[in-house]
Formats: structure tokens, sequence, C-alpha cells
């Protein structure tokens, strides 16, 4: 039994290369004149069945050493290409803001990790810092009522680089908060300001969260009247900080309702 199945399995492996090999030699004529290959993916990715494509370009420029570009305008686009009845594939969707920049991840250089197909899914893992480091994971899922892929997946992780079984810590963002999202309105370049956006404490307490999640609530709040910068915005919650009179930042997510923007 166990030869037959090893047997069935080399014939699949062999059969998912196969297909893989023809993929890629219809690549080619989907990167433009001046971009290079990053990464790809293969995988079913809108549920029919048939092995698609995810796979991202860069800007030549780039492999120049003394490019510099800081600004987030050298987009590195992410292309989705669905194999159709023939065997030939064709661009679906195009979104030029989903892939951090190369300058983005900081000290630790290219914050690119990853670019996988799973279930449906194109998930994109990103990693950065400098002493102190984070991981950022989006994941997009094939929605057939809307005909695109919706964000469903959300993961963020920071730890300080000297000790980080101490101080890792790990948020995800739960679907709902993100619904909002799909491939084609998602710019990760505009999702966190530097706080420049404030808001005013209406609720008598106003709780802090370690998630956009009512069951991550903590015993710390800030008070009616008070001032809290907004980092970022969710359907419910906002990712805030708040500085008292003596100085001390505390951080975390307050749920919208308690409070107004300015």
């Amino acid at each position: 039994m166990k030869l037959i199945l090893s047997f069935l399995f080399a014939i699949v492996n062999f059969a998912a290369n196969a297909q893989k090999q023809a993929l890629v030699k219809q690549l080619n004529s989907f990167i433009p004149k001046g971009f290079g290959l990053k990464d790809t993916a293969f995988g079913d990715l809108n549920n029919d069945g048939k092995m698609d494509v995810a796979f991202a370009i860069y800007s030549l420029k780039e492999d120049n050493e003394a490019f510099e570009d800081t600004a987030m305008n050298m987009s590195r686009p992410l292309l989705l290409l669905i194999q159709q009845p023939d065997g030939k594939l064709k661009l679906a969707k195009r979104n030029n803001n989903l892939i951090m920049c190369k300058q983005c991840g900081g000290g630790m250089g290219d914050p690119f990790e990853s670019l996988l197909i799973k279930k449906n899914s194109v998930i994109l893992s990103f990693y950065g810092g400098s002493s102190w480091r984070w991981g950022d994971t989006y994941g997009f899922s094939w929605d057939a009522t809307i005909q695109t892929w919706r964000l469903t997946k959300e993961d963020h992780t920071s730890f300080q680089g000297g000790d980080p079984e101490a101080t890792t810590k790990n948020t995800i963002i739960p679907a709902s908060e993100i619904a909002n999202f799909n491939f084609d309105n998602f710019n990760i370049n505009t999702l966190s300001g530097p706080g420049a956006v404030t808001a005013k404490v209406t609720a008598v307490k106003c709780f802090f969260y370690n998630a956009p999640n009512t069951a991550t609530k903590r015993k710390a709040y800030v008070m009616k009247g008070d001032t809290i910068n907004i980092v970022r915005e969710y359907l419910t919650y906002y990712d805030t900080y708040f500085t008292n009179a003596k100085g001390q930042v505390s951080t975390g997510y307050v749920l919208k309702k308690d409070v107004e923007k300015q």
C-alpha cells in the first residue's frame, strides 16, 4: 500500500511540476520593460481547480547599489494571473501598492519576506526594524460575491532584538475589522500614520485593548476630555497612543464610539 501511495504521489507531483513549468514560460509577457521578477507563487487562486500564479515585480533601478528611493513611489506591483481553460494565463488583478518598498525595512534592509498561495488566498509577509523588530502578514482570500480577493488576515509581531522571548507581542486583527479592504483598494503605504490625527475622549472611561477585539480589554484607560493620537483606523477601533502629563506613553486600541476625531 505504501508503495502504491508513493507512486501516486510521485505522479501527482510530476504533473504539478510540469504544469508550473508551462505557466512559467508565459510569465515574461506580463513583465513590463524595466522590471524584473521579485517572487512567484503557484496555486488555485479562485477555487476553480486550476493552478494560477501570483507574482511580484520590481524596478530594475533597485539593482543599482546607489538606489536610495525612500519616498515609496518606486512601486513593486503584485499581479494575479488566472489560468484559462486553454491553459493560458490571463491578468486578473494588479496592485501597485501592496508590497513594501526596498528601503521600508529600516535597519534590516529589504522587508519583503515571502509570497504564497494557500487555500484560494494570496499571502504576503514582511519583516524589518532595527533594535525593535516587526513582522507583518496580510492574506487576501477569494470572494466570489465581489469577484476579488478580500483582506481576511492581518497579523503583526514586534519584539526587542536583544530579548525576543520576553518582549514579543503578537497582534491578530479580526477579519471583521478589515472587511472594507480588498486586493483592489489596499494600499500598504497609507495604513498607518505618524499619529498627527487626534481624538478627544468622550466616554467617562475609554479603555485600551491589546487588539481590536473585545476579549483583549485591559485595565488601563484614559479619561473623558483626554486627547489621544490615532495611528490606524479599523471598522470599530482606533490604534492609538496617549502621552500623559509626565511624558509617559500608553499604546493600544480604543473603541471609536468612545472618542471623537478632531
